[in-house]
């Protein structure tokens, strides 16, 4: 992806001469790479992205190009993504105001054909045990759960995919 880059931190914010040294290094071999003074954050907005794009994928059951032609799918990733946002809120990480927004921004910029590696393993006939289904999307679900907030299109995903136990 063209957005690529690496961030990262201690959890407690502290700031370490060797995480900026390998940042420096990182960033003459020609990665974009910085160390963040608030790592859980930077993670919650990154988590939050990527298990709202695989939901949204798996939902519509295509690429960007596809989720973006269903009526209903600006309403639908509003969502998504706001559930993503009030659970990492409900564990203790407030995440910008502006997030659903920007994700819908970007969302709109995809290239048609663009998709997550958890849908490719999935249409390609992978066991969804041994893909990253449970880390991405089930997480969301369980801690929907845990907090009490609804995460309806999560659900709806993960019960198509998860093996049952």
């Amino acid at each position: 992806s063209a957005s690529c880059s690496i961030a990262f931190g201690m959890k407690n914010g502290e700031s370490l001469a060797r995480l900026d040294e390998l940042a420096a290094l990182l960033c003459e071999a020609g990665f974009q790479a910085q160390v963040s003074n608030c790592i859980l954050l930077d993670c919650w907005k990154k988590y939050a992205s990527m298990s709202s794009n695989s939901v949204a994928y798996l939902y519509y059951d295509g690429p960007a190009g596809v989720v973006r032609q269903a009526p209903d799918y600006k309403r639908v990733l509003n969502e998504v993504v706001s559930s993503a946002i009030h659970i990492a809120c409900a564990m203790g990480t407030r995440l910008p105001d502006t997030l659903v927004r920007q994700y819908l921004e970007d969302f709109e910029k995809f290239p048609l054909e663009t998709t997550t590696s958890l849908y490719r393993d999935l249409k390609s006939g992978k066991a969804p045990e041994h893909t990253e289904l449970h880390h991405i999307i089930g997480r969301i679900v369980e801690w929907g759960a845990e907090t009490g907030i609804p995460v309806p299109y999560h659900q709806a995903v993960y019960n198509r995919y998860k093996v049952s136990t």
